[in-house]
């Protein structure tokens, strides 16, 4: 299964956008089910924004589809799926490490990156996101195996 290779101190949170959040009960589900993930640590669920605040053990790597598939297991679906960063990436073109392909934009301090496809969007917003989707990684290697985010 895919495993980040930039570690999990580089990571500030994850914030996940949650459709069909409508009660304590709904949010309650979601963070149990994120709990059981063993690379995350605190989770700051906010039923007014219908989304969750992940922070992640600093001594491990992040697996971002477990994150997306944990929520969809609870019985809802991603709306948004935003990293944002502690400290700058380095980059080699438009590639992070094994996990990124940056198509719009470098990434520095504090940035915050929305992945992209239907792991971690709705339905809509994948479709508005097919030409990005479709656009080659700009000769990153193992181009297929990366996600594809935008600096938001």
């Amino acid at each position: 299964m895919y495993n980040s290779d930039i570690k999990a101190q580089e990571v500030h949170f994850v914030e996940i956008g949650i459709n069909g959040l409508h009660c304590s009960a709904c949010t309650f589900s979601v963070e149990r089910s994120l709990k059981k993930l063993d690379f995350v640590s605190v989770i700051q669920m906010d039923l007014n924004k219908r989304s969750g605040k992940v922070f992640f053990k600093s001594d491990g790597s992040i697996n971002y589809k477990l994150l997306s598939k944990a929520v969809i297991d609870a019985g809802f679906s991603v709306r948004s799926f935003d990293v944002v960063f502690r400290t700058p990436l380095i980059a080699d073109e438009h590639c992070f490490g094994k996990d990124f392909c940056i198509l719009n934009k470098e990434v520095g301090p504090g940035d915050r990156i929305r992945l992209l496809g239907k792991n971690f969007q709705e339905k809509k917003a994948v479709k508005e996101s097919e030409a990005l989707l479709n656009q080659d990684c700009k000769g990153c290697p193992d181009a297929s195996q990366r996600l594809k985010v935008v600096l938001i």
